[in-house]
């Protein structure tokens, strides 16, 4: 009996400093978001399911990659090669508030209120939630540093 109640305890103890050794995920650097970002990956939430990454569909062959540039004083650029590789760029705005960033860029379909996943000095995971024909989707973007 001394023995069940030891292993019991064992157990009891093992898994309270188990469960309390998780890393709790505090806000990120969002300074660390200044800069220009080439999109890179993209992958898709719906329910449950999330497709695998896949290549940033929208980059055109042979041309460099579009890109979201965040500056200082709450400008925003997005950089857009069509094809032949002509850059068409859009300016507008964005605004952080915690692990929020919400950028507005006029006459491009970049824009919305995205959280901050994860940021670095090389690569940015954002993500944004919409419903299309009242399905909800979240759409996971990874972004390199150019």
């Amino acid at each position: 009996m001394k023995k069940i109640k030891l292993l019991f305890v064992t157990v009891l103890v093992l898994s309270v400093f188990f469960s309390s050794c998780t890393k709790d995920e505090g806000p990120v650097d969002m300074a660390l978001v200044i800069g220009k970002w080439n999109f890179n990956k993209t992958s898709f939430t719906q329910g449950v399911i999330t497709t695998a990454e896949s290549e940033y569909s929208g980059n055109e062959a042979g041309c460099s990659k579009d890109y979201i540039e965040i500056k200082s004083g709450g400008v925003a650029k997005a950089g857009d090669y069509t094809s032949g590789c002509v850059l068409s760029q859009q300016e507008g705005t964005w605004v952080a508030n915690g692990n929020s960033l919400k950028v507005t860029v006029t006459g491009s379909s970049l824009g919305g209120d995205f959280q901050v996943v994860s940021v670095t000095n090389t690569e940015m995971v954002l993500k944004i939630t919409t419903v299309q024909s009242g399905i909800t989707i979240t759409v996971n973007q990874t972004f390199t540093k150019a």
